[in-house]
């Protein structure tokens, strides 16, 4: 009852907010309040309630949120009321505020936060600003999305820098040992995802940014899947750069996007693309033109006309997070990620590939069918209404299942029951 009782006061507080902020309908507000309020009173009552915030079909099992992660109700108010307002007062800025809301979410402050679109923009940034030359040593996993793998990859082709990869073990420990291993003198950069998109497994990001902090080298992390799930704190694992996304675990607008990057390495990292708000200003009606500096915070690296509508959602998606408790929150994604491995440990049809180490593992499962090809049964799950994802990358040619807080351990149920038959 008390979980109950505190989320619906949480949740009253954020659509008081919304509706004062004109980001979200009274009607809005009064169904998210009635779903709490018409909930049982034990705990599936209270992430039931969560649940009904989104607009799935009964009958769609969606597992793939490490794709997509559709928004909750409050998140499509916000965008459409702000779009409103703007075409209504045709004053299209706004939503600036949401650094300092991105920078308390994931405990930064909030000079050190530069807007994107995507956690792939962000990692260009970083391989484009970061001081490199010929043979100087990059370290990655072979098992990286191509958002994390091409901008490096691409820096080689101009710039001729190494890259040297790694297929990473599964415990967090021998990860570490790994990483330490491949760096040498020419090593500059350590860029690794916090949780990989192929398996899921939660690589030890605050441990190794340590390690290369105390030999010189950079950290760039690629927080894809972290932001939304985990409890960030960024003064805690102290990396140079760290890019994350909204359109995932955040459940924010689709176009959104955020990178972190340590104040201290401001003068390290070269703004490549500049335009409105990068400097502190500039006299172009001198020859040669004077440059007056870049701008004193992390607004260096984004620029010109954003949609303020998802500055705005972007808000909005933290702030229902927030309210429903961080901590919450990753207690969920472990908890049903905990209970569908067990259920899979049973399953003589498929293979495991996760890590079985618990704290390596994270709110994705990545799993082979002993019977059955990824192709074909990606789709003869999709036949069940049960869609997942496919994960060719890196010649793994497995499948991954996502979940998050609208889901239910009786729609991980419904998936092994899929498996079970797809194996006769």
């Amino acid at each position: 009852m008390t979980d109950r009782r505190s989320f619906l006061k949480k949740l009253g507080k954020i659509t008081t907010t919304g509706m004062a902020l004109g980001w979200m309908s009274p009607a809005v507000a009064s169904d998210i309040q009635n779903s709490v309020i018409e909930s049982s009173a034990d705990i599936s009552g209270f992430w039931k309630a969560v649940e009904e915030n989104f607009h799935m079909g009964e009958k769609l099992v969606y597992l793939n949120n490490g794709t997509m992660g559709p928004s909750p109700s409050v998140v499509e108010e916000a965008i459409v009321n702000h779009m409103r307002v703007v075409n209504t007062t045709l004053r299209y800025g706004g939503g600036e505020d949401v650094r300092e809301y991105i920078a308390d979410f994931i405990g930064a402050d909030k000079t050190e936060i530069s807007l994107t679109h995507n956690t792939t923009e962000g990692l260009n940034i970083a391989a484009w600003g970061l001081p490199l030359k010929r043979k100087d040593e990059v370290i990655i996993t072979s098992q990286e999305h191509v958002g994390n793998a091409m901008p490096w990859i691409n820096r080689a082709q101009h710039d001729g820098i190494v890259i040297k990869t790694f297929w990473p073990k599964l415990t967090q420990s021998a990860v570490l040992e790994q990483i330490e291993s491949l760096i040498t003198r020419r090593t500059k950069v350590i860029s690794i995802p916090h949780i990989s998109c192929t398996i899921g497994q939660t690589f030890p990001v605050k441990e190794v940014c340590q390690m290369a902090r105390e030999r010189g080298i950079y950290t760039v992390i690629d927080g894809a899947h972290t932001a939304g799930t985990l409890n960030l704190d960024m003064n805690d694992i102290k990396p140079d750069i760290y890019a994350t996304c909204g359109h995932k675990w955040l459940l924010g607008p689709k176009g959104t996007g955020f990178l972190y990057v340590n104040k201290d390495m401001f003068d390290v990292v070269k703004p490549v693309f500049a335009g409105a708000y990068t400097d502190r200003g500039f006299d172009i009606t001198k020859s040669p033109p004077t440059f007056e500096g870049y701008n004193p915070t992390a607004h260096r690296y984004d620029y010109g006309t954003q949609n303020a509508a998802l500055r705005v959602g972007l808000t909005a998606a933290i702030n229902f997070h927030t309210q429903i408790g961080l901590d919450a929150i990753e207690k969920r994604v472990v908890e049903l990620n905990e209970y569908l491995y067990k259920q899979m440990q049973n399953l003589d049809m498929v293979e495991v590939i996760s890590s079985p180490e618990l704290k390596s593992r994270s709110m994705m499962l990545g799993f082979k069918h002993k019977k059955v090809g990824y192709m074909e049964l990606f789709h003869l799950l999709w036949e069940d209404r049960i869609r997942i994802r496919v994960v060719p990358e890196s010649g793994l040619d497995s499948l991954r299942v996502s979940t998050h807080i609208y889901n239910s351990k009786e729609q991980l149920d419904r998936l092994i029951d899929a498996l079970k038959k797809s194996g006769n």
